[in-house]
Order: structure tokens, then sequence, then C-alpha cells
């Protein structure tokens, strides 16, 4: 078996190459397992592909399909696949003797590593090849490199996945939670909102959290909000801001951290003692954050995790075990908002493109392993009805609510006419938690502060100290 000839850039082709393989782990393979059958199980998670030579996949595939593994047996079901005659009658009963002569069952896992680490390489060598035929062929690159890219990822030497015995998965899954118990704060991302996250407990990774609300009910300035107070803490934050330029953060950021109004920094209407004593201490608080900002516009949703996958590798520490979630691990990913992201394939309707992409960010913060914030929008329903949203009033798709593993509705009661006149500087809010797969549901009550777009605890004075004296406004444009 040969590998498909390969142009180089000065026209010349590359020889043939024969394919990584070898036969005589495989042969030790096959014939440890016709010596000591119980190895068998092993062999749980290994496809029969992984065998370059078909003799070796077909007497795997036998020996899986009878009661009990010995060469009468296992020639016996050969004859019933009809593959007996085919690799040669008598002579398949020959090599069963023969492949006995390589099998040293003390070195059994080493050989079959030998056989799964070659498969790996084959397939490796398959997938570029089929790559660079596409790419020649001039294929979208905006597909072509995130397929390419989840294909290698999900190349695993060791096989990996399939089912595991209970028994197999505790001890593992006891250490974690002992982990845990020594650092409950290290292996959460906190919202800093300290009445939601005692009963919330924080989002864990994996997670898909969709965060929704009409327009100026504040759910960018919430999700900017975790974005910076886990910054603070150390952890890394990528922000897709579809909608929002990076410069309209930054001084939302500044607003929030120096307590200054946000409309005197939109303005530019700003003093001497608002420089020198609240806009430049936040900024220089804010310099050191570890958070990165992509605000391009029209991206799609294979962009965004092409570059959340890059940003991951090159940014942040990577898994350190895999499965498992280790406190040096933590990271966290927003995109802003879901309705401005273009999907990779326009041939579907919108509520179809829409799964698409939900699915794609639940499967992203699973690789990944962090949480993954999506900031969406909601249909006109319950703003007609003048009531709190449900999750089914989560525009364009139900996928997006079953995909959800925490819908959040940031929302206030609107305002009289008289406070609509003169707007208080603090707003009762609260945070709904609409849906949570992995604990409870319901409201915790906050405040709204306008004037820098902060959602602050019902008791924030006593959690805070309070910014206090600001002015009283509210400005629209900052209070989505």
């Amino acid at each position: 078996m040969t590998v498909v000839e390969m142009s180089r850039d000065d026209g010349a082709r590359e020889p043939e190459r024969s394919a990584p393989y070898s036969e005589e782990s495989e042969k030790a393979v096959i014939g440890a397992l016709f010596m000591v059958p119980r190895l068998l199980p092993d062999l749980a998670d290994v496809r029969a592909d992984e065998f370059l030579k078909p003799i070796h996949r077909e007497i795997l595939e036998a020996m899986r399909e009878v009661d009990a593994v010995d060469p009468i047996a296992v020639a016996e079901r050969m004859k019933q696949r009809g593959s007996y005659q085919r690799f040669g009658g008598l002579g398949v009963e020959s090599y069963f003797v023969e492949s006995l002569g390589y099998a040293n069952p003390v070195v059994f896992d080493h050989h079959l590593a030998i056989v799964r680490e070659r498969a790996v390489a084959r397939r490796l060598i398959a997938t570029c090849a089929e790559t660079m035929a596409r790419a020649y062929g001039g294929a979208d690159m905006e597909e072509l490199l995130p397929e390419h890219r989840r294909q290698i990822s999900s190349l695993d030497v060791q096989g990996g996945g399939g089912p595991i015995r209970i028994g197999d998965a505790l001890d593992p899954a006891l250490e974690q939670i002992e982990k845990k118990a020594a650092n409950p704060d290290g292996y959460q991302i906190k919202t800093g909102l300290a009445d939601f996250d005692h009963v919330i407990g924080g989002v864990r990774a994996g997670q898909l959290v969709i965060v929704a609300a009409q327009p100026g009910f504040g759910k960018s300035a919430f999700a900017e909000q975790v974005a910076i107070e886990n910054a603070k803490r150390g952890i890394p934050v990528l922000v897709f801001s579809l909608e929002m330029l990076r410069q309209e953060l930054i001084e939302r950021a500044l607003s929030s951290e120096s307590g200054i109004n946000g409309r005197k920094i939109v303005t530019g209407k700003l003093d001497y003692s608002d420089w020198r004593s609240g806009l430049l201490p936040a900024a220089e608080k804010l310099r050191g954050l570890p958070i990165w900002i992509d605000d391009r516009r029209n991206l799609t949703h294979t962009q965004i995790c092409a570059e959340a996958r890059r940003w991951r590798e090159k940014f942040t520490r990577g898994r350190l075990v895999p499965g498992t979630q280790d406190p040096d691990d933590r990271a966290l990913v927003e995109i802003d908002y879901l309705g401005l992201v273009r999907s990779a394939d326009r041939t579907q309707n919108r509520e179809r493109e829409v799964a698409a992409m939900s699915s794609a960010f639940k499967g992203l913060a699973g690789e990944l392993g962090l949480p993954l914030i999506l900031i969406s929008q909601l249909n006109r329903g319950s703003a007609k009805e003048a009531r709190k949203p449900v999750p089914s009033d989560l525009r364009d798709s139900g996928a997006v609510e079953a995909d959800a593993d925490m819908i959040i509705f940031p929302w206030r009661d609107p305002l009289t006419e008289a406070e609509a006149e003169a707007p208080p500087e603090i707003q009762e809010a609260a945070i709904i938690v609409a849906k949570h797969r992995n604990g409870p549901t319901g409201e915790i009550p906050v405040r709204w502060r306008p004037s820098t777009t902060q959602f602050l605890d019902k008791d924030f004075e006593r959690f805070t100290g309070g910014h206090g004296g600001q002015q009283h406004f509210t400005d629209t444009d900052n209070d989505r």
C-alpha cells in the first residue's frame, strides 16, 4: 500500500512511500490473542481497520464473534463469513500458527501501541491528502481550514472514547471532588455578584451559557462584567464582539472600573479630577488583564470556532489532564451576539442555521474545556406582553434552548413615568436563571447602576463599598 504522490513547489513529484505499518506488531497482537484470549477485551475500542493487513482485520472480527477464541473456532467463523477461502483456505490456519511465533503477552501492550500509532499516522496522511486535493480544487478556505483542524484534533493515538466501567471512573472523579473541596473557587467561573455566585455556584467548564434580554436590559453589560471579574482573577477571556467596537467596550469597562458616568467618557467631557482620580487608575487596573477582544464584523461560526481554538492553544495554559478541569486551565469565551454571527452554510433557513451554530458552540465549549457565554436576543413576545421572559422567547431557534446548560435573563421592571423623567441612580433588577442543567433556577435580586452600566449585589455597599455620588443619568446607548 502506498501513500498518494504529492507535488513539490519546484514541480517535481515526491516518490511514492509505503504507508506506516508494522507487520510484526500486527502479528504479535493476533498471536497474543490466540495465546491469551482474555486480552481480547483490551481491544474493545480498537477498530479492525487500525490493522493494515486485510487478513489481520478479518481474524480480529472473527475473534470478536466467537464464544471462545481458539484457532478452530476462529477458522470456522471465517468460513461462515466467506473469508476463509479468500485468504487461502488451509493457509489461514498456517497463518494462525505463524502469528503465535510472534506472540509474547508480556509485550502485548507495546505492540498494540505500535499498531495504533501507525494507524493514526495513516489517517493523518489521508486527512492531509484530502485537504490538499480540496485546496488544489479551489475549496472555500473558510470551510476547509476549520474542517481540517477538526479532523486533525479528532485523531487520537490511544483511541479514546467509548464506554468506561463506573468502577474505573470513580477514583478520578473522587480525586476531582477532593480538589474542588480544597479550593472551591478554583474550579468555576464567577460573575462577581456575590448573591448570584452563592446561589448558582458559578459556571463550569464545558457549559454553554445563554444570556438573553430585550435591547436595553443589560445583557452585554452583564457579559462584560463577568469577563472583567474573571480576568481580575487571572482567568484568560476571549470576547467576540460583533456589535460593539473595541473602543466602546473599553470605554464601558473604564466607566464601571472608575465609577465615572459613561456619558462623560463617551463625550470626552472629563475634568482633571476625573482623569487623575478615576480614568487613569482604572486604565492601569485594566491594562494587565488577560482579556482579548475580536471586534471583526461578519464572522461565521466556523471562523469563530477556529479563532477560539487558536487562542486557546496560544494564550492559555492548555488542558493538563484530559477529561478534567484543573484550576490552572480555566478560561472563558464570550460571543456577543448570536444574531450577528453568519452561518458558514447559507443554503439553509435561519432557524436551521442558528441550530447548527448553537450546536457548534456547545461542542466548542466541551472541546476547549471552558464555559462559553453566548449572548442572544429575544423575540418580541415578552416585550409586547410586558412580562418576564421564558426560554421559549429565545429568538430564531428552539435548538438554542435545548443546547443551553444555563439560560440567564437580566431583567428590570419598566420605569414609572416619574422615574423615567428623573431616573434613579440605583434601580431594582434581577438576574433570572430560567434553566440550569446542574443546579437551581429562579430569580436573584440585584441592582442596576445605569450611569456605569453595572449590575450590583442587592446589598452592594456591604460587598463592595459602593461608588455613590454619581449623576442621575441613563445612557441608552450603553444600557443594553
